[in-house]
């Protein structure tokens, strides 16, 4: 609600980001339609306008890799928003967490060790994945896609964990999730179609390692580390001429 107040001749202009229900939200597994209402009363409470407009609400598990630009017609880049799905304080990551731990020496210890003792943090939470009998599912088809907008489903950590599958982005955004919640540094790595997990080897350092996610149910953690690190190699040599073959998305504030 604003209230303003507009001399006679004179025009205002209002901006409204209007906010939804979070628990309404949480049931949105498709595309379904709403409306959106404005009502306009003057200062005497006498109605002067009502309108009604319709509006799709697409799933929460539909993310919005690239939109037109509406002033130039142009792709407009969405993907830094990915660190959205990306959720470290929900009980079912910090659970994980736990048992994480429980393979690390009973402790999480973030970047109060070297680089040796972070990589076996990252171990023990793969691992962890590993136990909780994660299985790498190619679902990444959005429902209710909308014609001329690059979009991708991605599933919450908490749905992957409690279906036990995920596609590449939602491995790579689940265990971002655990990594955040132990006070590690992940990024989101994206090459064309594809994503993986990285992260800093040490506070402040600037180096990074890679994880290929994707292997959760079939590789050990070495075999998913060298299949990270071969990726990371090969996309981060083309982005010398094209930038976009490779795009680390870090997510420390």
């Amino acid at each position: 609600v604003d209230t303003v107040e507009i001399a006679p001749g004179q025009q205002a202009e209002i901006s409204h980001l209007p906010t939804f229900f979070p628990d309404r939200l949480a049931s949105l597994s498709e595309v379904c339609r709403a409306s959106l209402h404005i009502q306009i009363d003057d200062l005497d409470g006498k109605l002067e306008q009502e309108r009604t407009f319709p509006i799709w609400m697409l799933a929460r598990t539909s993310a919005l890799l690239h939109v037109p630009d509406p002033t130039t017609g142009l792709p407009r880049d969405l993907m830094p928003y990915l660190a959205a799905w990306v959720t470290p304080s929900v009980p079912a990551v910090f659970a994980l967490l736990r048992q994480a731990a429980s393979l690390s020496d009973g402790a999480v210890a973030s970047y109060q060790v070297d680089a040796a003792g972070v990589q076996a943090q990252v171990k023990a939470i793969y691992d962890a994945l590993k136990g909780a009998g994660i299985t790498y599912v190619n679902s990444v088809l959005c429902f209710g896609a909308i014609p001329g907008v690059l979009a991708q489903r991605i599933r919450l950590p908490t749905e992957s964990l409690t279906q036990r599958s995920a596609n590449c982005m939602d491995g790579t955004v689940l265990l971002a999730s655990v990594l955040e919640a132990a006070s590690l540094h992940p990024a989101l790595v994206l090459i064309p179609g594809h994503a993986f997990l990285g992260w800093e080897t040490s506070e402040g350092s600037g180096q990074w390692d890679y994880l290929e996610t994707t292997l959760l149910g079939s590789q050990d953690f070495a075999q998913a580390q060298a299949e990270g690190r071969a990726l990371a190699a090969m996309y981060e040599d083309q982005a010398i001429l094209h930038p976009a073959m490779f795009s680390r998305l870090s997510l420390r504030a």
